[in-house]
């Protein structure tokens, strides 16, 4: 492992992967608290096996699955995924390690399943990837963070290991041998007016979101049929997204009611109540 000085200075855009020294643990171990607050270089500490497996469990592979796995050392969790069915892309800025994963996929006979690149992970195009595995630094999740939510396709996971997202809260964490592990479903882009309609009210809806999460204004039609309600605004309850899948209560003036519907795009089809449905406006 090496270490950089503390960040003065606008972050480099080339992120090394580098040998950890055998008796350092995992990063945070190894790190001083203010070190691991403004490193950002990530350097080369392998994810031990179980941890790689649990990992893999956790973003739920399936056949046919394409991971991305960033700052990818020895190869070992795009071989893995690889073993499950998954194709994988390693990206990684040591050409030793490159390498390695070459070498490691021959033997486990994975080489027709899984690519290697060495390059900075942040020319990386992650945009048909259904899963990305981390094990990076804090400064350099943050940094990474806006391109994940950009360029993911809502619905697609993220898995990190030891260092979270900040702000972004995980929609899973689980523990194996003291190593956290952080589990995130990619939210689908609900901010925004929308006008919903339903077969008994109309209203429109101001959803300010903020990653999975999201507050929202409901404004509420006037209806004389079959009650009657003056128009007025209120706020939902619960709202939450689960990659596309929306969901909310809001009292209409009789009562909470829970809406659940798919968003693809500018439109929101209804799940629950039937035949609901919302336009982007």
């Amino acid at each position: 492992m090496r270490f950089v000085m503390p960040f003065l200075a606008p972050a480099p855009r080339l992120f090394k992967t580098v040998v950890a020294f055998a008796f350092l643990g995992i990063v945070s171990g190894a790190l001083a608290a203010d070190d691991i607050l403004f490193e950002r270089e990530s350097p080369y500490v392998p994810s031990p096996q179980d941890v790689v497996d649990r990992m893999i469990d956790l973003a739920d592979i399936k056949p046919g699955d394409y991971l991305i796995d960033l700052g990818s050392g020895d190869g070992r969790i795009v071989i893995t995924a690889a073993k499950r069915g998954a194709r994988g892309l390693g990206v990684d800025i040591d050409p030793r390690r490159i390498q390695e994963s070459h070498a490691n996929a021959a033997a486990a006979g994975m080489s027709h399943r899984v690519v290697f690149e060495q390059k900075d992970l942040f020319d990386t195009d992650i945009g048909k990837a259904d899963v990305v595995t981390t094990y990076l630094l804090p400064l350099v999740n943050l940094d990474l963070r806006p391109r994940l939510l950009e360029q993911m396709r809502p619905g697609a996971r993220l898995i990190t290991h030891a260092f979270h997202m900040g702000e972004w809260l995980p929609d899973t964490t689980d523990i194996i041998r003291g190593r956290v592990l952080y589990a995130y479903v990619i939210p689908a882009k609900a901010a925004g007016r929308w006008k919903v309609e339903n077969e008994d009210i109309n209203f429109f809806l101001d959803i300010d979101q903020s990653y999975q999460t999201f507050r929202a204004a409901a404004h509420i039609e006037k209806r004389t049929l079959p009650t009657s309600i003056d128009a007025h605004t209120t706020q939902i309850r619960d709202g939450r997204l689960n990659g596309t899948e929306i969901s909310f209560a809001v009292d209409l003036g009789a009562g909470p009611r829970v809406f659940r519907g798919r968003v693809d795009n500018n439109t929101i089809h209804g799940i629950s109540p039937r035949g609901w449905k919302a336009i982007r406006q």
